[in-house]
């Protein structure tokens, strides 16, 4: 009897296995393969994607990335071989990726990060490059607008949502009089944005406090001295050494006891009280179609640059807890992602 009631058990337990495996098939995405492809593209491209340096938002892009060219249904080994460089933040190493590139003949490269996409504009003369993970390809070079740009560059921006910012700040915390970033010289978008976001805080009648900051080791003192400037919060752009070195940002405003804002769903996650994302995912998926477009026929100086539009906004409840923010309810209630108790 007991045995028989054991494998009734089992087979209960097997039966809603196999149910909730058939309910799943439906919401994940099925690997292209060469019946589920498009018609084959006629040769195997070479695709080189050269990245700066590891972050999270690196991380969500290049899944966009591959996600796209999932949904373009090329198959990988028979459309396209992809190789992945990244340069750990050294200048030197990512100039070799670029040269390393060329000499194997790639037939398209995808750049990841502003510098990225300057090092590709000073050696890449023919080759398609498809730029991704940058805030404005204008102001790093790429020409003089979206839809006039150097001939076989094309890509994505992924311009912060700053007006939104100031106007959250202004609509929830309208004491707020002065706030504060760090910023990286040698980063010219970081450079462009942060005048941006400065004019647009200035008109809103508060006072952008910046400090720059040259590598990572700096940060973490760049960081605690920002905080000694009598700022109401920090309200931190975005940018390559600022992404892999946020821990150090944030563990600064929390001794202080500031809100560190963000502009990135990963520094959310991490412990941003509020921060007002782009879809990182998405800009890599938008690069896909482009490269896609390009494998396909598609000439680049006919692909016009893109943008990538709407934000997420994420309120972290225990980020907010440790900075000692209250959160107005309206701003709770207004939040697309809510992290913590």
């Amino acid at each position: 009897m007991r045995m028989k009631r054991l494998w009734l058990g089992i087979l209960l337990i097997a039966m809603a296995a196999g149910i909730l495996l058939i309910s799943d098939w439906n919401q994940r995405v099925a690997p292209v393969t060469a019946s589920t492809a498009a018609p084959p593209i006629g040769k195997t491209w070479k695709v080189r994607v050269i990245q700066l340096n590891n972050s999270a938002e690196v991380e969500e892009t290049e899944h966009g990335l591959r996600q796209g060219l999932l949904e373009a249904k090329l198959v990988e080994g028979r459309d396209y071989e992809m190789k992945i460089g990244n340069a750990q933040a050294d200048m030197a190493t990512l100039s070799t990726l670029m040269d390393s590139a060329l000499s194997e003949r790639a037939d398209l490269i995808v750049a990841f990060s502003t510098p990225t996409l300057q090092v590709a504009l000073r050696k890449v003369e023919r080759t398609p490059v498809v730029y991704t993970y940058v805030g404005l390809g204008v102001t790093a070079g790429v020409g003089p607008s979206r839809e006039d740009h150097r001939v076989n560059v094309t890509g994505v921006d992924v311009i912060s949502a700053y007006q939104e910012m100031v106007d959250l700040i202004g609509t929830h915390f309208p004491h707020w009089r002065r706030v504060g970033t760090l910023y990286s010289p040698a980063e010219i978008n970081m450079v462009v944005q942060k005048e941006l976001i400065e004019e647009s805080f200035r008109k809103a009648g508060i006072e952008l406090i910046s400090v720059p900051v040259n590598t990572s080791t700096e940060v973490a003192d760049a960081a605690l001295a920002l905080t000694a400037k009598g700022l109401d919060a920090i309200v931190q752009i975005p940018g390559n050494l600022t992404a892999i070195s946020f821990g150090a940002i944030l563990k600064a405003a929390v001794k202080a006891k500031l809100a560190a804002f963000a502009f990135t769903g990963p520094q959310a996650m991490a412990g941003a009280p509020v921060s007002l994302a782009r879809d990182y995912e998405e800009s890599g998926r938008l690069a896909a179609q482009m490269v896609a477009r390009i494998m396909r026929g598609a000439d680049p100086k006919n692909i016009p640059i893109e943008q990538v539009m709407g934000a997420t906004l994420y309120v972290n409840r225990t980020g907010a807890r440790a900075a000692n923010l209250q959160i107005p309810p309206a701003l709770l209630k207004r939040a697309d992602r809510v992290i913590g108790d």
